[in-house]
């Protein structure tokens, strides 16, 4: 397990998310730290409602539990957009 630090993922979604309607899709959310920063790069944008935009996938189930439904309000519905299991093995239609 490697995590990217969180002032990587600030650059990087800060170069990548242009526009407040961007959708990002996180193949391997572990420590949630590029979903944080891309909602808070979409945030600055001015979008209303980050989390529905964010889309990820994650093998570890404690990615789920310790960092991925603290990261978010629990009146979210998140068991669409994030998946459990391998990003690779897994079709773009799992995903809405």
């Amino acid at each position: 397990i490697y995590h990217t630090p969180n002032a990587a993922t600030q650059v990087l979604c800060s170069w990548a998310i242009r526009d407040s309607s961007d959708i990002v899709l996180e193949p391997s959310f572990g420590a949630c730290s590029f979903l944080a920063s891309s909602r808070n790069r979409l945030q600055e944008l001015d979008c209303l409602d980050p989390a529905q935009q964010l889309f990820g996938c994650d093998i570890d189930d404690s990615a789920f539990l310790n960092h991925l439904w603290p990261l978010f309000d629990w009146r979210d519905d998140l068991t669409e957009r994030f998946q459990s299991g391998d990003f690779l093995s897994v079709t773009p239609d799992v995903f809405p």
